[in-house]
């Protein structure tokens, strides 16, 4: 025997909308509303703002105004059953349970706390780490019930001398280096960060994400608007909602505040009537062309002496031999005589009439949209060597190199993983702030710039020692930083009162000579990706570059600085979204997915006998830290219940993958795909009197109204005014904190 239970009907609000006041004939699309279904007035069915236990109601949306033809259905709102408050039966709401995506997450190793969790290795070890993926992009892939099992092998040979830190080092770096089916990169699947006790802040030159968000038709041409105010930098879209963009950039941090972006008002062509407000009329006239012998000078107060000529329009157009090229507009056509009266006077020039130029209505007036700073990454350097014989008379190369390399900085000798940047001071009184690593150390002006420096020094180099690693001396008014090559922290100084400064100088390499056999080494720096600041100073993704291409025949060798042996290590494992939306204009062609993949992680566990290498004991840590849950609710989840309701109201189903027909008959979707929604449901049970020998019909239809969450409170408010009439319980989308 079959269970029966209510039919759903699906209402769908544009922003949550809701009309209180007024009649059904003022419905938008979108728009719902309580009316009452016995009262009426010029403007519709009355909507009503208070219910009452005796009068009669229907629920309406609102819906595009298409004209009523033989294949096109008129405007008339979607309209539930007439009921009376006794019919509604129960009231209740669906509210998304995650409004944050989360994804597997996993600490192999180092746990931040535990000493003994810490991976851990020794001469003759072999293990393997296997990392199983599952679902999302994995199964988008195309790998055989949506599973993918990576096994990444660690072999420490019998001398060995690597440090546990650079033993993890390398096998991060192979996991990151993986590549999937297809050649997708692993590391667009999930993210992998080095776990290292031993690191104490993030440094190195910062850089910035900053996003903009403009409401345009997200196509390349919007992106290109964006990307032509901004040349230096790259600018992608990496969000789209509704008709939202949100655009972003990466620029060095000193770059910021970035100027705003700015949209203009097209001018229009003047006619009859006067500019509209806000527009004013450029003056009409011709545009000559004019070449004078200027000597590479600006001579527009030269050009601006031809007869009739209009303030604001002589224009340089460029300089060429000393030959400059004009353009001026003047309000009649020049005669002949007033021409060669202008030659006479300016014997170089020459003029030549380009057009004339109609009267023009223009807007000067601008909107600008700010960008909002993000987060803050890092790039370093690395340092790479490269071994290269003598010149025949036995002389240094480093010129040669230099020139070969005129993008990076090439230094004479064998790079020790260390370098040295300088500040000198200068100055009679004051303070300034002395930023390294981002924190700001204040000196202070004390007899000479000699005793300040030193005073710096005395004051804060145990401080700074402890936050970056660095260290710090003086000489005279040079105070100067010493660090690794690859954590050097970012250094700059800034007057704070008095005249107190001071100028920086550029890192430099510390690279001792190095030569024998008719040969010399030489080294360089190389910028890194980015690495992102995480909760911790002990997760960090690993630096990587690219070495410079190869110089005749010897290519360039990573230097690689000798590991800490007292660092506690692990490795940070976190899926990454896999989202993949398109468009009202697309959404029939492109699947929708907002997820990302499961993660199984296991280590420690031998599956091949070698009898060649000790037998590995120590099974991996493995701690989960969060569980992957993609959100619900999600607007294209809801898609399937607004194109059946668009039958039952209708009676007819929307043009699918006809995206003419769905601007013309206004069948676009109220819906954004990757917006969540709020579900009210209304209950009504239809006991009326029915026809022949049934007696009567015993149906019952459940409404349902979707809101977007952040604009779900005023749809709240109808629907428990409902509730509280039918003496209901009112509904909560969600708590009061």
């Amino acid at each position: 025997m079959a269970i029966h239970k209510p039919l759903d009907q699906y209402f769908v609000t544009l922003d949550g909308k809701t009309l209180t006041s007024g009649g059904s004939f003022g419905l938008a699309k979108g728009v719902i509303g309580v009316f009452n279904h016995r009262k009426s007035s010029a403007q519709g069915a009355v909507a009503e703002s208070t219910i009452t236990k005796r009068d009669q109601y229907v629920i309406k949306q609102g819906k595009f105004n298409v004209p009523s033809t033989r294949s096109a259905q008129n405007a008339k709102p979607y309209s539930s059953i007439p009921f009376f408050i006794k019919n509604v039966e129960d009231v209740y709401v669906s509210a998304p349970k995650s409004r944050k995506q989360k994804f597997d997450t996993f600490n192999i190793g180092y746990d931040g706390i535990n000493t003994s969790t810490a991976l851990t290795f020794e001469p003759g070890d072999n293990t393997v780490l296997d990392i199983a993926l599952m679902d999302g992009a994995i199964a988008h892939l195309g790998y055989k019930d949506g599973k993918v099992l990576l096994k990444f092998h660690v072999d420490v040979a019998l001398d060995d001398t690597r440090t546990n830190q650079e033993i993890v080092q390398d096998l991060v770096k192979r996991i990151k280096e993986t590549k999937l089916i297809n050649n997708v990169p692993l590391t667009d699947v999930i993210e992998v960060k080095i776990i290292d006790s031993s690191r104490k802040t993030l440094t190195g030159v910062s850089s910035t994400f900053s996003t903009l968000q403009l409401k345009d038709l997200g196509d390349s041409n919007d992106l290109a608007r964006v990307q032509a105010q901004y040349p230096l930098y790259k600018v992608e879209r990496t969000d789209r909602s509704g008709a939202t963009s949100t655009y972003t950039i990466l620029t060095p941090t000193s770059a910021l505040p970035l100027t705003a972006y700015t949209e203009t008002i097209p001018s229009v062509i003047k006619e009859c009537e006067d500019c509209l407000a806000g527009y004013s009329a450029l003056t009409a006239g011709f545009v000559y062309y004019v070449t004078i012998n200027d000597d590479g000078a600006d001579v527009s107060t030269t050009v601006d002496n031809l007869p009739g000529f209009v303030t604001g329009t002589v224009n340089k157009v460029k300089g060429v031999n000393n030959i400059g090229y004009y353009t001026v507009v003047v309000n009649d056509e020049l005669t002949q005589g007033e021409i060669d009266t202008f030659v006479t006077a300016n014997p170089t020039a020459t003029v030549d009439l380009l057009g004339d130029v109609k009267s023009v209505c223009e807007n000067t007036s601008t909107t600008t949209y700010s960008w909002v700073a993000g987060d803050v990454c890092y790039t370093t350097s690395e340092v790479y060597t490269i071994q290269l014989p003598d010149t025949d008379c036995g002389a240094s190369r480093l010129s040669e190199l230099q020139s070969y390399y005129s993008d990076l900085t090439v230094v004479e000798g064998d790079a020790t993983g260390k370098a040295t940047q300088t500040i000198t001071l200068t100055g009679t009184s004051g303070t300034a702030n002395i930023s390294i690593g981002g924190v700001n150390y204040l000196a202070t002006f004390d007899t000479d710039l000699t005793t300040t420096a030193t005073n710096f020094v005395s004051t804060h180099a145990a401080t700074i020692l402890t936050a970056t690693g660095a260290t710090i001396t003086s000489n005279a008014a040079v105070i100067t930083i010493n660090d690794d090559n690859l954590e050097f922290p970012s250094v700059s100084i800034t007057n704070v009162s008095g005249d107190l400064a001071g100028t920086v100088g550029s890192k430099t390499l510390i690279a001792p000579a190095n030569e024998g056999g008719c040969q010399r080494i030489y080294s360089t720096t190389v910028v890194t990706d980015l690495s992102c600041e995480d909760c911790d100073p002990i997760y960090h993704q690993i630096f990587t570059s690219e070495a410079p291409y190869d110089f005749e025949f010897s290519s360039w060798e990573l230097y690689k600085a000798s590991g800490d042996s007292n660092a506690l290590m692990g490795i940070r494992i976190e899926a990454l979204p896999f989202i993949l939306a398109g468009d009202e204009a697309t959404i029939d062609e492109i699947p929708f997915y907002e997820t990302s993949a499961s993660i199984e992680v296991a280590g420690g566990y031998l599956t091949d006998v070698n009898e060649s290498f000790n037998k590995f004991e120590k099974i991996f840590n493995v701690k989960l830290i969060e569980r992957k849950q993609d959100r619900d609710h999600l607007g294209y989840n809801f898609r399937i219940m607004e194109d059946m309701s668009k039958v039952y109201f209708d009676g007819e189903p929307r043009h699918v993958g006809n995206n003419f027909a769905k601007v013309i008959l206004g069948e676009d979707s109220l819906l954004k795909p990757r917006a969540q929604y709020v579900d009210y449901a209304i209950t009504i049970r239809d006991d009326k009197y029915a026809q022949a020998n049934s007696g009567r019909q015993d149906t019952a239809i459940t409404y349902h109204v979707l809101a977007e969450v952040g604009y779900h409170t005023d749809v709240e408010n109808m629907v428990n005014k409902i509730a509280v009439a039918a003496n209901l319980d009112p509904v909560q989308a969600f708590a009061n904190n």
